[in-house]
């Protein structure tokens, strides 16, 4: 993947109206170009009308956050090696602020015992051990990188009665606590679908019942969760896979009520890694399917948790791992954009990639080298800034080209800077054309285009 940052000359004056993201000053128009561009075939034009006069959305500084998965316990957390390599480190910290999630299917099976070495983190197929030592270690990367910790607690133990057995849980949060660490938490990863991993049928009545059960145990360590006064998120719920089966995310939610979690979270794929194919990754159809998700499950959370924040808890491109030389490529850019675009327009405070490291579809693999999408998600860090702005027709269906703005992050940009993501889905050059109030003042161009290997470089 490359990256080139052009200037050119463009014009603009617009005036000033409360939590506009601009002033008098200089506007400059930091535009990302996803997907590809081509000198062949015709030329397309795209004309961008954006309004500045008025905040769409806010999304938050953790907006891009990650997940790393919970089965990396279980392997004595390789490749990640305790979370002590400083390459890893160094990679986190260029995408501070955010939250890390680590949790996932393996979440179910993990057990916390702090009298237990390394050596033993694995007593037998099924269970996995966390250990003390373990913990410090990733409550020690956590802090060094800048990382908020969400982790998720083993749903899966359970009393004879059906109920949750919290033994365990409280015995790590009664270790957290006497260390000082910051967390938040998870109780299960895609209780939906717990029947499809041999595990109890646990259903959203009393998976309801039992978040409440750790509601009240957290409620006891008030020190847990709060990380600085923008971010109190304690308790986040319910992760399930998806919005419609057997009606689970929508029936946890009836049942809970309102203020138990702080946010509500659900799991979204595209589809199938093992059957995604290349035409998928520019496929407007495909990236269409998910306005109407972010919107229904943002709809469903207001009716019944007004109080909490709405995030998209685990995502990537493909699940079952991710598609190899598909999620992990220039092409999956067009579906990471696009999906940060959309869901800061339907107000989700947090969107966790899965993964920052493991997987087809990480940021960085096996050996901790940035892939494509870890260029794309640091330079969305630095340009853009959680005051989202409403490009006319960015929530409509068929788009080949597709537009979002927000105001710019003003760590790095004065306020009255604006940036554009621009999405080029075809194989044909795009003209954009900008109306004449956002003209006449310094453009900054960063223009990713694959390497030499084409649209599935790395």
């Amino acid at each position: 993947q490359s990256l080139t940052q052009k200037t050119s000359q463009r014009s603009s004056r617009v005036g000033t109206r409360s939590e506009q993201c601009y002033t008098m000053a200089e506007i400059d128009f930091l535009i990302i170009i996803g997907g590809y561009l081509s000198v062949c075939g015709g030329v397309k034009v795209a004309t961008v009308e954006v309004d500045t006069l008025h905040l769409a959305a806010h999304t938050s500084d953790h907006f891009l956050s990650v997940t790393i998965d919970a089965g990396v316990i279980g392997e004595h957390l390789d490749p990640v090696q305790n979370f002590t390599p400083p390459r890893l480190l160094n990679m986190a910290r260029l995408l501070a602020p955010a939250v890390w999630r680590l949790g996932g299917t393996s979440e179910d099976y993990v057990i916390f015992n702090h009298s237990m070495n390394a050596s033993q983190s694995r007593l037998d197929r099924d269970v996995a051990v966390l250990t003390a030592n373990q913990w410090d270690k990733i409550n020690c990367f956590s802090r060094d990188a800048g990382w908020h910790l969400i982790y998720g607690l083993n749903a899966l133990l359970r009393t004879k009665e059906g109920r949750w057995d919290s033994t365990n849980a409280e015995q790590l949060l009664n270790y957290t606590s006497n260390k000082e660490y910051t967390v938040s938490w998870e109780l299960g990863n895609e209780p939906d679908l717990f029947y499809e991993h041999s595990g109890p049928n646990v259903t959203a009545s009393q998976l309801a019942k039992d978040f409440k059960t750790l509601r009240s145990i957290l409620n006891r360590f008030p020190s847990l969760g709060k990380a600085s006064e923008s971010f109190h998120v304690k308790l986040a719920g319910p992760d399930t896979a998806t919005l419609t089966r057997d009606n689970y995310f929508r029936d946890f939610l009836q049942e809970l009520g309102d203020g138990v979690v702080d946010a509500v979270t659900w799991h979204q794929y595209y589809e199938n890694g093992h059957t995604a194919k290349e035409k998928d990754f520019y496929n407007p159809d495909l990236l269409d399917g998910l306005i109407g998700s972010l919107a229904g499950a943002r709809e469903t959370a207001k009716k019944y948790s007004p109080s909490s924040e709405i995030w998209l808890g685990e995502t990537s491109s493909a699940y079952g791992g991710g598609a190899s030389n598909l999620s992990d490529t220039f092409i999956a850019g067009n579906l990471w954009l696009d999906k940060l675009g959309l869901a800061a327009l339907n107000n989700y405070t947090t969107v966790c990639r899965q993964t920052f490291v493991g997987g087809n579809y990480a940021l960085l693999d096996r050996d901790l080298h940035p892939l494509p999408d870890y260029f794309t998600s640091v330079l969305y860090k630095r340009l853009m800034s959680s005051r989202v702005l409403y490009v006319k027709g960015s929530l409509d269906h068929h788009r080949t080209v597709r537009v979002y703005a927000h105001c710019s992050n003003q760590t790095n940009y004065q306020n009255g800077h604006v940036t554009f993501i621009v999405i080029n889905l075809m194989n044909e050059t795009v003209q954009l054309n900008f109306p004449d109030t956002l003209t006449n003042h310094p453009l900054h161009l960063y223009l990713l285009t694959p390497g030499s290997g084409g649209i599935q470089s790395k």
